[in-house]
């Protein structure tokens, strides 16, 4: 069994995201990203939301966000797009 960090996660379900959209089946793009549909299905679950396929930002992210911004002393605006 592999341990894949959030960042890898994240860029398994995005490929995953792309390759269903040229129209390959949830087992065949298991398959191409080498995991089960069970945890296919288990991290989109717990990274992605369900209404409109955007990936969250995991609590990593958020953690080195605060870091990023305490070690700078810069303001980090998290309602700006």
């Amino acid at each position: 069994m592999k341990k894949y960090r959030p960042e890898q996660i994240v860029q398994k379900l995005r490929q995953a995201d792309v390759e269903l959209g040229k129209g390959l089946s949830v087992k065949e793009v298991c398959r191409k990203i080498e995991v089960s549909q069970q945890t296919y299905y288990r991290w989109r679950q717990k990274y992605v939301e369900p209404e409109s396929l955007i990936v969250w930002p995991t609590i990593a992210w958020w953690r080195s966000l605060r870091r990023l911004s305490d070690a700078t002393g810069a303001q980090v605006d998290l309602h700006r797009e």
